[in-house]
């Protein structure tokens, strides 16, 4: 890959061009390996667990799961690098004692590992995420109040052109 020395018109970024026989050595490989390309039906069932992750994250948002502490304090962790209760509190800005609550939780669920002193996330998958949730009894609740807000916010709209509406004929009939 080298630079062709031209800017972008728009973003003022440097064009990269790949050498031809990278490209071709890219297009060998999708022609006789057909698992590296994703096919339609592979891409939904992919965007669909992406989404479905989506929803479960935010329901770790829930107070009675972790809460948005205990998610910030999980969000600072790393599988690889360990990390000491001082560190984390550092990262998250959070007081020692939310930090030491929240890390309590956490290991409960398994979803921390603590050891000599210093705390690493464990790796989780989304079918474990889920079952989690479900077992905190948070499952689906974030889906709901969104779901809720919205038929709030329809119900409103209808009462303010109601609203509109009958003001409306009111001048139009006290004009007559």
């Amino acid at each position: 890959m080298h630079n062709t020395g031209q800017a972008d018109p728009i973003s003022e970024a440097y064009l990269y061009q790949f050498p031809p026989a990278l490209v071709e050595q890219g297009r060998t490989l999708i022609r006789d390996d057909k698992s590296r390309t994703l096919s339609p039906k592979g891409l939904e069932i992919y965007l669909l667990s992406i989404q479905t992750w989506l929803n479960t994250h935010a329901d770790l948002f829930e107070r009675q799961a972790l809460g948005h502490d205990g998610v910030l304090v999980y969000n600072s962790l790393d599988v690889d690098h360990a990390q000491t209760k001082r560190e984390i509190v550092q990262t998250t800005c959070l007081s020692a004692s939310v930090v030491s609550r929240r890390l309590k939780r956490l290991k409960q669920l398994d979803l921390v590992h603590h050891e000599n002193g210093q705390y690493r996330s464990n790796s989780i998958s989304p079918s474990k995420l889920l079952t989690i949730i479900q077992e905190l009894g948070v499952a689906g609740r974030s889906e709901k109040r969104r779901l809720a807000h919205q038929s709030q916010q329809a119900q409103y709209a209808v009462e303010c052109i109601i609203e509109w509406r009958q003001t409306l004929d009111e001048k139009n009939f006290n004009r007559r």
